[in-house]
């Protein structure tokens, strides 16, 4: 008998093993496809450019500002658009602020639906060493009661050159 427990344990836990990426890469690929739904809604105002001093820079999207009443209801609606009851995604714009030494560059929140968040950087390192680079990154990480999973998304924002200028960043819990 317990020879039929220690097997029945042993394919549950091996198919729960081999299921889990597959669910984690249904998530990632839903984020994904929000991103790239995102980046078309910001497309459809403008091509993305950056205006100012290196450290006090400055991120558009066509002649709107990032930071401006407009930007932030297209974030609004899009949030709105995209929730339901078990996907509640939070959207910004960071715009890349390049100081002297690359080491030092860094990406602060300028567009968000809650405005606590603005003026705020991005600390993950990982992140910021992947848009650095003109990468995406996604990952999964646990929220501040420790049960909840947060999945976060960033991929870079580039100018007409090609150069990486800025993020988007996606969130849902």
């Amino acid at each position: 008998m317990n020879v039929n427990k220690l097997s029945a344990c042993v394919i549950a836990l091996t198919s729960l093993i081999i299921l889990m990426p597959h669910i984690g890469m249904a998530q990632s690929d839903k984020m994904k496809t929000l991103m790239a739904a995102l980046q078309a809604e910001t497309a459809t105002i403008g091509a993305p450019r950056t205006q100012g001093d290196p450290c006090c820079t400055e991120l558009y999207f066509g002649n709107t500002r990032a930071h401006s009443r407009q930007m932030s209801g297209v974030l609004e609606d899009f949030e709105t658009e995209h929730r339901n009851e078990t996907w509640h995604p939070t959207v910004e714009l960071l715009v890349k602020h390049r100081f002297t030494e690359p080491e030092r560059n860094v990406y602060e929140v300028v567009a968000s639906n809650d405005s606590r968040s603005v003026g705020t950087f991005l600390q993950d390192s990982t992140a910021k060493a992947k848009l650095d680079n003109g990468e995406g990154y996604y990952t999964i990480k646990s929220g501040r009661e420790g049960s909840i999973k947060i999945e976060l998304g960033y991929e870079p924002i580039k100018d007409a050159s090609g150069g990486v200028i800025g993020a988007y960043f996606f969130s849902r819990r």
